[in-house]
């Protein structure tokens, strides 16, 4: 999950004329769907002429937790060794 906290207030705890941070902002959380996660790392891959199948996405997707972080971390491992993965390469290791 990916959760964006915005505050456009800045204030010193130790003032008193100042309101609580809290009272003032407001907490966001941003989920893309899984559709989404999917269709922008096969984007990257794209971007980064790396040809991965799609099972082989989808491995990654079940693997990291569903982290966007972490299936791109692993793209770019598998990337600095080879310029295609399939989900069979992905079963091998």
């Amino acid at each position: 999950m990916t959760l964006v906290h915005v505050n456009c207030k800045t204030y010193l705890a130790s003032d008193s004329k100042l309101d609580s941070p809290s009272k003032k902002s407001f907490h966001y959380t941003f989920r893309p769907s899984n559709e989404d996660i999917l269709k922008r790392i096969r984007v990257i891959a794209k971007q980064e002429e790396f040809n991965i199948d799609m099972q082989a996405i989808c491995r990654f997707f079940e693997m990291s937790g569903q982290d966007v972080r972490q299936i791109i971390n692993m793209l770019q491992m598998h990337r600095t060794t080879s310029g295609a993965l399939t989900s069979a390469d992905i079963n091998k290791k």
